[in-house]
């Protein structure tokens, strides 16, 4: 038997950093994102010993282990590892992993991989099986307990639930999902003139936890914090006007979000980045934006209509790929197979 589990990975509209719960549970924190046709995928195949194996697609090298108790943090594998502790799996079996992003390039890929590899366990829980909020938030708290991981929780959700939603982090710590009913000629043209750029890899001091740490930092000293609730008026607002189909509006206020997040962390862009806006601007794109951590990874820009070949063709030239993609409804899914 084969055990095969997929998530989807997000596109952040608007409040992404007011998810994370140093500010969000005293705060309140919202985000309005979407899932996309893209993938981590995880597959096992359990054993009856207590060996794990652990296999790396994109290397194809394989890690093996006598015993689930043997599993240590080292730097290898060890979101692996951790859920592996954290959902206290006490049988072996051959895992494979595989995504179709770079990891830590800004569209939720840490959390997904997770939200993956507990989907995947949770099917073969003999107790109750972990309800979805339930599965966001295991994931969710492997990362930030076990490994120390910083971050917000939008993609936990985003990745369980999938589709368009918008998610509000409650002062109380409860998270509620709400899907946003977006009409399917606004879907489809959503889908024909937005761009997901791909820029590279972050430079790896510019990494995501520096960022991310420095983002705790501010909210501990309660620094910004009109920018922060500018972040989740804007959020509310664009969901607003995706409901009503008013997409140059909502493409509006994604160019006011990513000014006020460069206010409130500069740290998000760089040359590189500032370049390519300055780039798709000038051949029709009306709003361009970061994702997740910023300082690398993938932008999404928004083209005047009949605009996005013009976009795309500038950015080709200057050896930047974007990334085709469809919008998804469905999050995580768990299936079974036979070899």
């Amino acid at each position: 038997m084969r055990i095969t589990s997929r998530a989807p990975l997000r596109i952040e509209f608007a409040g992404g950093g007011t998810d994370i719960p140093s500010y969000s549970d005293r705060h309140n924190g919202f985000v309005l994102n979407a899932t996309i046709n893209k993938y981590v995928y995880a597959t096992l195949k359990p054993i009856h010993t207590s060996d794990v194996k652990f296999i790396k697609t994109e290397t194809n090298e394989s890690l093996l282990f006598k015993d689930v108790k043997d599993l240590v943090y080292n730097g290898d594998s060890d979101l692996v590892k951790s859920v592996i502790k954290r959902m206290k799996i006490n049988y072996g079996g051959e895992i494979q992993l595989r995504s179709d992003v770079p990891p830590d390039t800004g569209l939720g890929n840490g959390a997904t991989t997770a939200v993956t590899l507990v989907g995947l366990f949770n099917t073969l829980r003999h107790e109750k099986k972990l309800s979805e909020y339930e599965l966001a938030e295991t994931a969710f708290e492997t990362m930030k307990y076990e490994l120390d991981i910083q971050g917000g929780k939008q993609s936990f959700y985003s990745s369980v639930f999938g589709g368009f939603n918008f998610i509000e982090f409650l002062e109380n710590g409860f998270t509620r999902v709400n899907r946003v009913r977006v009409r399917r000629q606004d879907v489809l043209e959503l889908e024909k003139n937005l761009l997901l750029i791909y820029i590279g890899k972050r430079e790896k001091e510019s990494g995501s936890q520096t960022i991310l740490r420095t983002q705790e930092s501010l909210y501990e000293k309660n620094e910004n914090a009109l920018l922060l609730e500018k972040l989740k008026e804007i959020a509310w607002e664009m969901r607003d006007l995706l409901i009503r189909g008013d997409l140059p509006g909502f493409a509006q206020k994604m160019n006011e979000t990513f000014e006020t997040k460069k206010k409130l962390y500069p740290e998000i862009t760089n040359k590189k980045i500032d370049d390519v806006c300055d780039l798709v601007k000038k051949h029709g794109a009306i709003a361009t934006r970061i994702q997740g951590a910023g300082a690398g990874g993938h932008l999404i820009t928004y083209c005047e209509p009949n605009k996005e070949h013009t976009v795309a063709k500038a950015l080709l030239e200057k050896g930047i790929t974007c990334i085709p993609f469809n919008f998804t409804e469905r999050g995580l899914e768990v299936w079974e197979g036979e070899d």
